[in-house]
């Protein structure tokens, strides 16, 4: 068993940002939004990662991490559209009879929705991926056979909300991913 935290500082130098200009100060009809950068950004946070073996043939581990992404712009720190303040990751694997192996993987996080003032946050987003696979070893090279399930139980997706005029009634858009089972084979040389 062991238990890991590391924590993190990234400071960003001339990042690229979208400039805000409006069609009264452009000069030009084609476009009215540019790129600057000249915008600063840091990144910041920590991470904990729990791994154990509890059993012969299971092994589990759990990582989340707690990180903030914030970009200065027009003379203020505002959250990126990239940020993602949670993330869970869980992972379990188990060594079947006659060679074969499982894996269970669960990621979930809390997007944030790249409005106008970057406030709001989308709902959290999880999905379980399961794959099994049998690996063949020969003296020069390995067969793997594998079947992946991604998004095993149609997990949707809110990718982003739409508002109203003034932003007081955001209606979420989401997509659910599909059901996709992968079968395959994979030789190592």
């Amino acid at each position: 068993m062991s238990l890991t935290a590391t924590g993190y500082f990234n400071y960003l130098w001339r990042d690229v940002v979208r400039a805000y200009t409006s069609p009264l100060q452009s000069q030009s009809r084609e476009s009215v939004t540019a790129v600057d950068t000249r915008a600063d950004g840091r990144i910041y946070g920590g991470e904990f990662f729990f791994r154990h073996r509890p059993y012969k043939n299971l092994f589990a581990s759990v990582a989340y991490s707690l990180s903030r992404s914030e970009r200065h712009e027009r003379a203020e720190w505002v959250i990126a559209a990239v940020d993602q303040t949670h993330t869970l990751s869980m992972l379990a694997s188990y060594v079947l009879p006659f060679g074969w192996h499982g894996v269970w993987y669960e990621i979930g996080y809390e997007p944030i929705y790249s409005d106008q003032r970057r406030t709001a946050r989308l709902p959290m987003y999880h999905q379980l991926d399961v794959r099994f696979d049998r690996t063949w070893t020969y003296d020069t090279w390995k067969l793997t056979l594998y079947l992946d399930v991604m998004n095993a139980y149609f997990s949707p997706l809110t990718v982003s909300a739409h508002y109203s005029f003034d932003y007081s009634k955001p209606t979420p858009l989401q997509v659910t991913f599909p059901f996709l089972p992968m079968l395959g084979v994979q030789g190592e040389f």
